[in-house]
């Protein structure tokens, strides 16, 4: 069914505001770690009292442990109010301070830029990448642009009582200082609209995924229930034709699996099964619990199942026996038949299916290996690195 544009807008504005908290999520600990190197910076070109110096350079310290205990407390700024307004505040209120330890009517006489003009930039950027973090406020978009209009202002004030007189030095670095925070605001704002493109991306792939979905369900499971139908009342066609279109709905739902970043195993490997269920017995699965693998890795073991199913299949084996063995390190499948069994040269010959399952196998860093089953068959055995 199409998405209206209402509700199309309606669904990427929902979530927007989570994305956009991820990602200030992901990067708030930077924040206090970049203002820690501003501090420090600040602490050393510039002619702090040593008792000063070591004030500043205690406060980079302390900005520095912040970063640490933000990495491991994530979101710990982002999700909570008070922690949200000191925080807002100190961006503002230490460059005041660090000023104030100036020896007099030397504020705003370096050209590079008035002193600790690069600390509130982080915060700017924050805000202009997440202002939903000031919850319903109707002006939160208008949050880092006022900062920005008040650190302009600080800085004139701070020249005007601590400086000498607005010199042309002076001037100068107030515009750096300015340039500092307009590019902050402008790289959130950008970061901001990045998200709001890949989200409108990703709703046209669902879309365009639900689609094909639909059509999937028309063209497959519609004309194998027909087919169903009309072998009626002959029960052996009749399962024949159920086990086509469980056949079909597992390769449809592995295609479905195998297209994750992170691949559920467990669920894999029962699919992949399932295809050769009335082919060969089963007489042992593999326990595999939560486990999840990579892209990679997860389409192999798929591919490992496959190929190793159809050549036990091919070869006249009767039973399978199919075990998982996690480490620490890697993941071992073994596949286990009762079949006439085949030379170790089969491995090598280039032509061949299982061939090129262990370049495969090996360009992830793994092997496949056979070894010959008692009192017939092969024992088969991929491991890959987790």
């Amino acid at each position: 069914m199409a998405v209206g544009a209402g509700e199309y807008e309606i669904g990427i504005l929902g979530d927007r505001p989570r994305m956009a908290r991820q990602m200030a999520e992901a990067i708030e600990w930077v924040v206090f770690a970049y203002q820690g190197v501003s501090l420090l910076q600040t602490a050393l070109i510039n002619p702090f009292p040593p008792a000063y110096r070591s004030a500043v350079l205690a406060l980079a310290a302390i900005h520095f442990g912040f970063a640490v205990f933000v990495l491991r407390n994530r979101g710990l700024i982002l999700r909570n109010q008070s922690w949200i307004l000191a925080w807002v505040l100190s961006a503002a209120a230490i460059p005041v301070v660090l000023a104030l330890m100036l020896p007099h009517k030397l504020y705003g006489t370096n050209d590079s830029c008035v002193t600790a003009c690069t600390y509130p930039a982080p915060v700017v950027l924050i805000i202009s990448l997440y202002p939903w973090i000031f919850g319903a406020f109707i002006l939160r978009k208008l949050v880092a642009p006022g900062l920005i209009v008040v650190l302009l202002a600080e800085w004139l004030a701070l020249i005007s009582l601590l400086g000498d007189k607005f010199t042309l030095t002076a001037v100068q670095s107030i515009l750096v200082s300015v340039m500092w925070v307009a590019a902050a605001y402008g790289i959130g704002w950008a970061l901001r609209r990045i998200v709001e493109v890949w989200l409108r991306e990703r709703n046209e792939v669902e879309q365009q995924s639900a689609e094909n979905f639909v059509n999937f369900l028309h063209s497959h499971i519609k004309a194998g229930l027909a087919a169903v139908e009309r072998e009626s009342p002959n029960i052996r066609g009749m399962l024949e034709k159920l086990h086509d279109l469980q056949v079909v709905v597992s390769e449809k739902r592995l295609s479905l699996l195998l297209s994750k970043d992170q691949i559920p195993l467990a669920v894999v490997c029962s699919e992949r099964i399932r295809v050769f269920s009335g082919q060969v017995r089963i007489a042992e699965t593999p326990r595999i619990g939560a486990r999840t693998s990579s892209q990679p890795v997860g389409q192999l073991i798929d591919r490992a199942l496959g190929d190793l199913l159809s050549n036990a299949v091919a070869h006249g084996a009767e039973t399978v026996w199919i075990r998982f063995a996690p480490r620490s390190d890697e993941l071992v499948l073994e596949v286990l038949d009762d079949g006439p069994g085949f030379e170790d040269r089969v491995l090598d010959d280039p032509g061949k299916a299982l061939h090129r399952l262990r370049q495969a196998a090996r360009e992830l860093g793994g092997d496949l290996n056979r070894y010959s089953g008692e009192p017939n068959g092969s024992k088969m055995v991929l491991n890959v690195p987790q």
